[in-house]
């Protein structure tokens, strides 16, 4: 339990911390789009804690453009694990795919929040 309370404190934390940024304003007409995990939407360890940080965001700015337009196809070993290789940037682009159906409308500009 202590576990998830403790990440539940950490997305408050980023999310409050990105609002009270000085750029919140230019930052806030964007579309913010989480960067995939390391396992995909399918799978049972999939977590999600970058999107609840944007949706915590957008409790505090309801207009905020909140978009999953990367999804990862099929899950990898997390590089933080021990004796794991990293992947290098190519083998990310390759595994990701744009869900097409979150294209419209265009963003007018987009940040990517990752871990």
């Amino acid at each position: 339990m202590a576990k998830v309370q403790y990440k539940e404190q950490a997305i408050l934390k980023i999310a409050y911390w990105l609002i009270s940024t000085t750029s919140w304003n230019k930052l806030k007409s964007a579309t913010w789009v989480p960067i995939p995990p390391s396992k995909a939407k399918s799978d049972p360890l999939y977590d999600d804690r970058l999107y609840r940080v944007l949706l915590k965001m957008k409790e505090h700015e309801g207009s905020l453009d909140i978009r999953e337009l990367l999804l990862a196809q099929s899950s990898r070993e997390a590089a933080h694990n021990p004796g794991a290789v990293r992947p290098k940037v190519q083998d990310h682009l390759a595994n990701f795919v744009i869900d097409e159906s979150l294209k419209v409308p265009k963003p007018q500009g987009i940040i990517y929040l990752m871990t």
